[in-house]
């Protein structure tokens, strides 16, 4: 019996049944001539079909196997992995600011990446860079900037009460680690761990 495989089809299923068998036994084989797609006049091919428990010959079952399914996961994963962030560009994260304090107390980024400050609480909340009173642990920032009228995007600090529902957001340019409070309650405190890109 001739099957027709794709030499795409054929490459995935010796990888996979590669990664199946290292370090085990390899399991029973048949073989049997296969034509290569639009070349039934060249010479033939030879396809090993894996006999094992749970696969019938030549089904194609073979993506059933637990190995193999973990395996494409792994792939997956690693894939995603190397996807999320660089690949992806910058990213925005949030953190909700309550009565309470901020939500995740502490949260890493990328460089380049925005955080968004939303304020779920009941009151004011004034998102500002350590040190109290005067906000200038991040880079650039100071308080004193915030009544300059110059530009304060480069600051990391709002510069002023947040309302309950509304948000701020700052894009972390600089690595390092960023502790923050709220500058009316300033027990309220958090960190933004910021890596290279």
């Amino acid at each position: 019996m001739f099957r027709k495989v794709g030499i795409g089809t054929l490459l995935i299923f010796i990888v996979l049944l590669s990664a199946c068998v290292g370090g085990e036994t390899a399991p029973a084989t048949t073989s049997q001539a296969v034509p290569a797609p639009g070349f039934e006049d060249a010479p033939e091919m030879i396809v090993e079909d894996t006999i094992d428990d749970g696969m019938m010959e030549g089904t194609g079952e073979a993506m059933e196997d637990p190995m193999i399914e973990g395996a494409m996961e792994g792939a997956t994963d690693a894939m995603g992995d190397a996807m999320e962030g660089t690949m992806m560009g910058p990213q925005t994260h949030n953190i909700d600011m309550s009565n309470s304090g901020f939500s995740p107390g502490v949260l890493t980024v990328k460089k380049g990446d925005t955080v968004t400050f939303t304020n779920t609480g009941s009151r004011g909340i004034w998102p500002a860079s350590e040190v109290h009173p005067v906000h200038n642990a991040y880079p650039g920032s100071g308080i004193q900037k915030c009544f300059s009228g110059g530009d304060t995007s480069m600051i990391f600090d709002a510069c002023g009460d947040i309302s309950p529902g509304e948000s701020y957001s700052f894009t972390f340019n600089e690595v390092g680690t960023w502790q923050y409070h709220d500058h009316k309650q300033v027990g309220n405190k958090g960190t933004i761990i910021v890596e290279g890109s």
